[in-house]
């Protein structure tokens, strides 16, 4: 998850790190956020945002479950103190990877062999989010998969 702020007021002096806060389930208790979203680096600073895995986000001590909202808060530094926490932002959801499609058809009336068509359905579970597009891969044989074709946004080919 892309975590990003607006730049602090800096009052004459520049911003030296941020500190970086996420709420924890179902409270309204923040934490630091975890090492791969490091303030103090400063790429970060300059950047002005940072990553944080979803494998971070889902176990303690955030503990956040499927299609809960992620806050976060930040607070910056400079040679003067650290500000107050900002008001929480949210622009996040806990959300998975979808299922593999199933149910894959070949339409026997278009493929010959130089043409494919077939048909699938979405796997069980969406991930708690809508499936916008698929990937499509095939093997010729050799047991190693190559991308035919990227972002179809219909349940065919």
């Amino acid at each position: 998850m892309l975590i990003s702020w607006s730049e602090a007021i800096a009052n004459g002096a520049p911003i030296l790190s941020y500190q970086i806060y996420l709420n924890t389930h179902g409270s309204d208790t923040y934490l630091a956020a975890p090492p791969s979203c490091d303030g103090t680096d400063l790429v970060t600073i300059s950047d002005l945002y940072c990553w944080v895995a979803l494998s971070d986000l889902i176990v303690a001590p955030y503990s956040l479950v499927l299609d809960e909202e992620i806050y976060a808060k930040i607070e910056a530094t400079n040679f003067y103190g650290a500000s107050a926490l900002s008001e929480p932002g949210n622009n996040g959801r806990i959300q998975l990877i979808p299922d593999a499609p199933i149910n894959l058809l070949n339409d026997a009336t278009v493929t010959d062999a130089t043409t494919i068509a077939f048909s699938w359905e979405d796997g069980p579970s969406n991930g708690s989010a809508e499936i916008y597009d698929y990937d499509v891969y095939y093997d010729q044989g050799t047991g190693s998969w190559v991308i035919l074709e990227e972002e179809v946004t219909f349940k065919y080919y």
